[in-house]
């Protein structure tokens, strides 16, 4: 439970910190918020989470203000509001609003811890990333920087386009045709 608590309090420390930098540029942001505030109100109840809801409540109070949600008996109104007109309205208010009436929260610090090599992950991640998704065919067969079981099953079911050359080892040249024509295409990798 513990965990999810600090998770739903990192999230709503993000939402803050955007709600604090420049609100009045991110009328989609505020329109979710909008549409979506019944959300947060399972997490009124948290004591945790009160300092962080005030500020969001008082964004929501701002810019719900003149929506027309509840009729003059108090009642849910039936009006329907289309998307335009609530983001016209957003705008309208916005030119209003202070980012003065949130309270000022410290600031979010993250830490990271590095590992003693990172490259040892990193490496194989960004060279595995490049095989998936450059549009190049590479030999598998020397491929050595990472594990291909993985990627393996992806080319078995994503065949490559032969008419793309096969890029090889360190001065190795390969001379592949192209579709284009009867010129050849000549590929070293270096």
């Amino acid at each position: 439970m513990q965990v999810y608590t600090d998770f739903l309090r990192i999230a709503l420390e993000v939402i803050n910190l955007a709600l604090s930098m420049t609100l009045s540029h991110n009328e989609h942001f505020i329109y979710a918020l909008l549409e979506r505030q019944h959300v947060f109100a399972p997490l009124r109840n948290h004591e945790r989470f009160a300092d962080l809801l005030d500020n969001i409540d008082r964004v929501l109070e701002h810019f719900g203000q003149g929506l027309g949600l509840f009729s003059d008996t108090g009642q849910p109104s039936d009006d329907v509001w289309s998307v335009d007109r609530v983001l016209d309205h957003i705008r309208s208010v916005s030119r209003e609003w202070r980012p003065d009436n949130l309270k000022p929260l410290a600031d979010l610090k993250f830490t990271y811890e590095q590992e003693a090599s990172p490259e040892d992950f990193f490496t194989p991640y960004i060279w595995s990333l490049v095989y998936e998704h450059s549009g190049i065919r590479w030999q598998v067969a020397r491929i050595t920087l990472f594990s291909m079981d993985s990627v393996q099953a992806l080319a078995e079911s994503d065949p490559a386009d032969s008419s793309l050359p096969i890029l090889s080892s360190i001065d190795v040249d390969e001379t592949a045709t192209s579709d284009l024509g009867p010129e050849s295409v000549q590929v070293v990798s270096r």
